[in-house]
Order: C-alpha cells, then structure tokens, then sequence
C-alpha cells in the first residue's frame, strides 16, 4: 500500500464519521450519552472525588492536581463501575446543599486565578443606579437575573442573563464565591460546619434547581434531596447541574 493510498483511507474514514455525526452513540462529547447511573452526572470514567468536584464548581483546574494522588473523599467510583458502590459513596446519595456551598468557596480559594469576574462576555455588573434599592443579602435571582451582596463588608453586583450558558444565577454564583475567596478569609470558617457556613454568608439553603438547557428539573431543601417538578423558569435559583440520584 503507498502512502498515497493510505492518506485516501483515512479521507474516507473522516468523511464516514462526520456524515454519521447525528447518529453517533457511546460516551463521548455529550452526543446520545448517557448519564453516570451511580451519581447521575455525566458519563465519567474516573472516579469524582470532592477534590474533583471543587474544581468542577470553580471551573478551573489545579495545575498540581494529579488524580493518582487525590486522597478526598469518593463522590462516585465511576460510570463504568461494576459491584456494589463503597458505602461512603452509598451515604452520599442525598444532595446536601450546605456541603455543595463551601465547595464552591472552597475550590475558589484553590484556584490559581483569583478573580471578582469569572464570566469576560456577562453583559452587566453594577452595584445598582444611584439610589437604587440595594440587592437583598446573599445570593438572589434567577435565569434573567440574579444578585449577591455580601453581609460581611457590604459590597454586592447585579447580573443580567448574556443569552448564553451560563446564565445569570450561575454567573452570580460563581462570583459570589470568588468574593468571599479574594475578599475574606474563608480559612478561618473551617471550623464551622456547614450549616453555619452557609448562615455566615447569607447563602439560600432553598430553592430550584435546573439544568445547562435552564430546564427545571427540581427543588432542593436544607440538607436534602425531595424534588418537586412542575415550576417555571421565573422561580429559578441553584446549581448549573443536575442534582445527584440515590444509588
């Protein structure tokens, strides 16, 4: 076979797979994939540690991190894992909305780039007209719009949805948390659990959650995982993500 030859194999190849595109099946970028059937994340070969998922939520990468040699906690061993779950993965099926907050804080404290903006193409950050009511504190809003303002120094910012994913309350989210991380000294929270973090920064420990499509897929409460479907994309706050499922 000439090289020739071979160049015009794998032209064929790449043409086969690109006029299949929409057909395509398996695990791999998001095309007819299914969902982890432990945890119900997206397919993941890897296990997800706690280490992993901080850095999910802060959406940046510890150039330090090695998986090798992450020793946090197992969140799920992994989709195409076969037996019975750990049982410290089986414990962790409920969906603790305390937890999820001071991971987010805590993987914007880690990430190597600080910074008050994570989001470059928002369309609209401001404290508010002068005279304006200012935001309720913690963190507010939904799809179109959301808030933070913050009950230890006072400074807060406004978000309006940019007309891309991800919206505005995931935006302000994530701001939120790298404004305790730059402006504060989460360190010395450590020693609060939970619950009491999420009190100390005003965090809602109440509300919706919906999907990267902005689609409600449920309500979280306190500490828990009861779901209620049915409600419309103006009562949107939560988490970018699909909860976990019970294993």
């Amino acid at each position: 076979m000439t090289d020739r030859d071979l160049v015009d194999r794998i032209d064929r190849l790449v043409h086969d797979q690109l006029a299949n595109h929409d057909h395509r099946s398996g695990h791999d970028s998001n095309v007819n994939q299914d969902p982890c059937p432990h945890c119900g994340r997206e397919w993941h070969g890897l296990a997800i540690t706690e280490r992993v998922q901080q850095m999910r939520h802060a959406r940046a990468l510890d150039p330090k991190y090695s998986h090798a040699h992450d020793d946090s906690r197992v969140l799920c061993a992994g989709s195409p894992f076969i037996g019975p779950m750990p049982e410290e993965v089986l414990m962790l099926g409920g969906f603790d909305v305390h937890a999820a907050w001071r991971d987010m804080v805590a993987a914007a404290r880690q990430a190597p780039d600080r910074i008050e903006q994570p989001d470059p193409f928002d369309a609209y950050r401001t404290a508010g007209p002068p005279g304006d009511e200012p935001p309720a504190v913690g963190l507010a809003g939904g799809c179109d719009r959301a808030s933070w303002h913050c009950p230890q120094c006072g400074d807060r910012a406004h978000f309006l949805d940019a007309g891309r994913e991800p919206n505005a309350f995931a935006v302000a989210l994530r701001a939120y948390a790298a404004h305790i991380a730059s402006a504060h000294d989460p360190s010395v929270d450590d020693g609060d659990d939970a619950s009491a973090f999420s009190g100390r920064w005003a965090l809602p420990t109440r509300g919706v959650l919906w999907d990267s499509r902005h689609t409600v897929i449920g309500r979280f409460g306190p500490g828990g995982s009861t779901f209620e479907p049915g409600t419309t994309a103006r009562d949107l706050r939560g988490f970018g993500g699909p909860p976990p499922t019970r294993a």
